[in-house]
Order: C-alpha cells, then sequence, then structure tokens
C-alpha cells in the first residue's frame, strides 16, 4: 500500500496542469455522487424509523366503532328521517363523519401513510443503488487515469 502511495505522489509531481485539472474534477465529482449517497442514505434511515413506529401503531391500533346516527330534517314534503355514520376510535376521537358506511376508507387512510412512505423509501433505495454505480465509474474513471500517468 506505501508503495502504491509512494508510485502515484511521484506521478503526481510529473503532471502538467491540464492533466492535474482533469484528476482535480474526477475526485470532485466522485465526492459530490458520495455526498448525495450520504444525504440519500440519511433520509432513508429517518423514513425507515418513521416506518416502523407507523407499523408499530397499526400492530396496536385502537377499534374502530362506528355509530349510526339518525336525525330529522324538516322538508316541503313533511319530516324526512336521514342517517349518518361516525366512526371514532378511543385515542383521537370522532374521525369522521359520512352520510354511507364504509369502514374500508377509514381503515384505508392509515395503511395508505405506510404505502406512501414504503414507495418513497424504495424510489431512495434505487437513487442509492444509481449514486452506488456512478461512484464505481468515477472511482475505475480515476484508477485508470493514474494509471496513464
Amino acid at each position: 500500500m506505501a508503495d502504491a502511495t509512494t508510485s502515484i505522489k511521484k506521478k503526481a509531481y510529473r503532471m502538467d496542469f491540464s492533466d492535474a485539472f482533469k484528476g482535480q474534477m474526477i475526485v470532485s465529482d466522485a465526492l459530490s455522487i458520495t455526498n448525495s449517497t450520504i444525504e440519500a442514505l440519511k433520509e432513508k434511515a429517518v423514513l425507515i424509523m418513521d416506518l416502523e413506529e407507523q407499523l408499530d401503531s397499526l400492530v396496536y391500533h385502537t377499534p374502530l366503532y362506528v355509530y349510526k346516527l339518525s336525525y330529522r330534517v324538516k322538508t316541503p314534503e313533511g319530516l324526512k328521517l336521514n342517517e349518518v355514520f361516525a366512526y371514532v376510535d378511543s385515542l383521537t376521537g370522532v374521525k369522521s363523519i359520512r352520510e354511507s358506511q364504509s369502514d374500508r376508507e377509514e381503515m384505508e387512510e392509515d395503511y395508505s401513510k405506510i404505502i406512501t412512505k414504503s414507495i418513497k423509501t424504495m424510489g431512495l433505495i434505487d437513487e442509492i443503488n444509481s449514486l452506488d454505480e456512478k461512484n464505481d465509474e468515477k472511482l475505475k474513471e480515476l484508477e485508470s487515469f493514474i494509471n496513464s500517468l
């Protein structure tokens, strides 16, 4: 390893300005890619921690109670009986009031948040993989540049 470092240093002293500039640009690009990778990894870690927290909350999800509420409305034809459905849980209270009974919509709201974050996490993983490939290419370019000196 020390021999390789010494060899690179000797080659660096013999470089002209254009070679030095080219080497600097390759290293600068590689560092930029590495910084982007680090930022994407940080964002991925935050998303994964948030996903785990949301998944835990679904495991201990409070029951959803549905109440059918009937009320009268005065119309030109006389009194009319209407119904609405109230969705209530013990943590947040009333979640919503709907004209039709659809437990599915209320439950989907909680799961859709997790799905959205999962999709974003998968996108970040693809971005990280792409950045890794670009970084590998830059390192090969740098190695080729050093060997050509």
